[in-house]
């Protein structure tokens, strides 16, 4: 429901801080709605397969066996539940790439994919930054746009945030 609301009702995130509905940066909005465009149980399904190739393809990536994978309890409730954990998976097969290929945008995208899921991907995200060289610098830059841009669109949502928390 939360993610649904972020979609359609964006201005309600200034509710939070009474009524905490959502934890998570504003730009999951961005990779939610596609699944909530889709009509009914439909964009659900589309979600939850989108979710298990991230984690199949992670697996793979990384040099694991997907079968453990699939009957795992913690996937099975990941998919029963429709959370976004796969966003973390995500992040870090992207922080990995930008490593590989010396690229400050994708190290950008892993630090703006990571920022949704960060109690699961945030340590090891910033691992890859650390690591990314001399042009760190450049997809931080990015991340701080990427905040700025979205307190000017959003409001001032990390206040809220922590107004909630606290």
């Amino acid at each position: 429901i939360g993610y649904t609301e972020l979609v359609v009702h964006p201005e309600r995130l200034a509710e939070v801080p009474e009524n905490t509905w959502m934890l998570n940066p504003p730009w999951l909005a961005v990779f939610m709605a596609p699944f909530i465009a889709i009509p009914g149980k439909a964009g659900y399904i589309v979600f939850m397969a989108t979710t298990l190739a991230m984690y199949i393809f992670g697996v793979k990536r990384f040099g694991g066996r997907v079968i453990p994978l699939l009957f795992s309890a913690q996937l099975m409730w990941i998919l029963w539940w429709g959370q976004i954990d796969g966003l973390a998976i995500l992040a870090l097969l992207i922080g990995w790439i930008a490593l590989e290929k010396k690229s400050w945008p994708l190290m950008f995208a892993c630090l703006a994919v990571a920022s949704v899921k960060p109690q699961l991907v945030l340590a090891p995200a910033l691992a890859l930054w650390g690591g990314s060289g001399k042009d760190r610098l450049k997809s931080l830059l990015a991340m701080l746009i990427l905040v700025a841009f979205s307190i000017w669109a959003w409001g001032p949502w990390p206040v809220w945030y922590l107004q909630a928390i606290f």
